[in-house]
């Protein structure tokens, strides 16, 4: 039997030969109607079951079949007429059609079903994709996280603990957003000595050292509502609301934990305020520079360990950074002047020696007073090239005085607490002897007082014998103004005692005063130690000097600060 079965689209295109006789081929992708004859009933869109009549070709075989109508398909079953009008075998054809169409072709729904999948479909695929960007997400947020941990830990000092000065900034203007009109204080804490302890006990000291000092500060803020920043080598950064008065707290608590530190060097903390009202625009950067002014006010002071920023101190700060950067060239130029002040016997008023001393002629600033530029070279560690500037002009000024034929007298140098820390300090100082050819009984060393009560670790004891050893003499200036004199007089390597000019303010007229002048004129005699009184400044105080058996002298009833060239004339 000549047949032939296919499928059309909606369109009633060709889409598939499911059968074909050999010599019968119906070509897929041909339209439906294109096989019609022009006498044949063409089959409605709505028609479910209907006959069909076909032809190949004018001249070809007439075709006659059957159409059965599926919600997407057409099921085509023809055959030649001849053979369908001979034959029963066309009926089983479309039976079986019919049956593989009701299993593969049969839908049981309408098209709006279909829809309804499609869009289920969708949705599907939908929720996978929302579930792969969710998990996308995730990893992201993880890796964000991560991120954020590493910066959390880059924000840390990993010495201390503490903030860093950019995540320190960055919470501070977070407080400060939080609460605008809430008073807080920036708190600058600085290390005295700290630069010196490095030098002498190491690093590893000077790193437990700040990591002990993190540790108490976070401790004082018991309520933890502070901010606490290690900004850089001693120097701590510190927020804290106005209500919890941290300053303060650090003023009483501070010393002691410095003081019984146990370290052989003096330590102690420096404390610069800036407290604010309010937010007032400026930035946690500027806050923390003019904490750190208030604290530069300190430096080179022992009486004061706390101070509060105020404007008037912009202008001092721009002074002494002014003098700072002029210390190269004063030297070079130089604009540093050497003056004498006499050491006299009150016995017959002759001068014994003279106590050197630098004064500061500043081609902008004008005469610089000592007391401006004194402390803030120390404070700075850059007093040693002055004073080692005064010791070769004092060199010089005996070298001319042998050559004017004039008395070589002493002349007793300055020498910084700093300078005795320094390795070369013997070598300099013997350098200079041997330079201008000079017996070292002529140029004596004059440390002050704090130098020994701060050297629990004997370092200037070793550094003051070793100059001993060269034929240096060394003079303790100010005595007795510090701690635990007495057992140091008798211990440390001193050949003369300058007692400070406050003993003498009193002296006549309080006895009390008075008998401790005795006492210490007694001390240094049993000791056999010179002794020079410092400060002298009216004739009643030289009579009762001279009653209580004290001989040498210094002070503005004898003599100003004077030029050393003033000194080199003959009389």
């Amino acid at each position: 039997m000549t047949h032939a079965v296919f499928l059309c689209d909606k369109n009633w295109i060709i889409t598939r030969c499911l059968h074909h006789s050999p010599d019968l081929a119906i070509p897929e992708g041909a339209g439906l109607f294109s096989l019609l004859t022009e006498d044949s009933e063409r089959p409605q869109e709505t028609d479910t079951f209907t006959s069909v009549t076909l032809r190949l070709s004018p001249e070809g075989p007439r075709l006659s079949g059957m159409v059965s109508r599926y919600p997407k398909s057409w099921l085509v079953m023809a055959a030649l007429a001849d053979d369908i009008q001979s034959s029963r075998m066309f009926n089983t054809l479309c039976a079986q059609c019919l049956a593989w169409a009701a299993e593969n072709l049969q839908e049981l729904y309408t098209d709006d079903y279909y829809q309804i999948q499609q869009m289920n479909n969708r949705l599907i695929n939908s929720q996978r994709a929302l579930s792969k960007s969710n998990q996308q997400l995730k990893q992201a947020l993880a890796q964000v996280q991560e991120a954020n941990s590493t910066i959390e830990s880059l924000e840390h000092d990993v010495l201390t603990g503490l903030l860093r000065a950019p995540g320190f900034f960055r919470r501070v203007e977070q407080s400060i957003k939080a609460a605008p009109d809430a008073p807080f204080d920036i708190i600058v804490l600085d290390i005295a000595n700290f630069t010196l302890l490095c030098e002498v006990l190491g690093n590893k000291v000077a790193r437990k050292l700040l990591q002990e000092t993190a540790l108490y500060l976070l401790g004082l803020d018991t309520a933890g509502q502070g901010w606490f920043c290690r900004a850089r080598s001693d120097l701590f950064y510190l927020y804290m609301p106005a209500r919890v008065h941290f300053p303060q707290l650090l003023q009483e608590k501070l010393p002691a934990f410095f003081e019984n530190y146990p370290l052989p060097i003096h330590l102690h903390g420096m404390v610069g305020v800036y407290s604010a009202e309010r937010d007032d625009g400026s930035t946690p950067f500027q806050m923390c520079d003019r904490a750190q002014l208030a604290l530069h006010t300190l430096l080179g002071r022992d009486d004061v360990r706390i101070a509060f920023y105020d404007r008037a101190m912009q202008e001092q700060l721009l002074r002494q950074h002014k003098l700072l950067d002029s210390i190269p060239d004063a030297l070079h130029d130089p604009q540093f002047l050497l003056y004498l002040q006499p050491k006299v016997d009150m016995f017959t008023g002759e001068m014994v020696g003279f106590e050197a001393l630098v004064r500061w002629r500043h081609p902008e600033l004008g005469f610089v007073p000592p007391d401006d530029f004194i402390p803030l070279l120390e404070r700075e560690d850059m007093i040693y090239p002055v004073d080692q500037y005064v010791w070769d002009a004092a060199c010089q000024f005996l070298t001319r005085c042998k050559k004017l034929g004039l008395p070589e007298l002493p002349v007793s140098v300055n020498v910084a607490r700093r300078d005795l820390y320094r390795d070369d300090l013997t070598e300099v100082l013997d350098g200079l002897l041997k330079k201008y050819d000079l017996n070292p009984r002529l140029l004596r060393l004059e440390i002050l007082e704090r130098a020994y009560t701060e050297d629990s670790g004997r370092i200037v004891y070793t550094v003051l014998s070793k100059l001993q050893e060269k034929g240096f003499l060394i003079e303790m200036d100010d005595f007795g103004t510090g701690a635990s004199t007495l057992s140091m007089a008798a211990d440390m390597p001193i050949d003369v005692l300058k007692l400070d000019r406050s003993f003498l303010a009193q002296v006549p007229r309080s006895p009390r005063h008075t008998e401790v002048v005795r006492f210490v004129v007694q001390l240094a005699r049993t000791l056999d130690l010179w002794l020079v009184c410092e400060g002298v400044e009216t004739a009643e105080q030289v009579d009762a000097l001279c009653k209580l058996g004290c001989r040498y002298a210094q002070g503005y009833y004898y003599s100003r600060p004077r030029p050393a060239e003033e000194f080199l004339k003959k009389n």
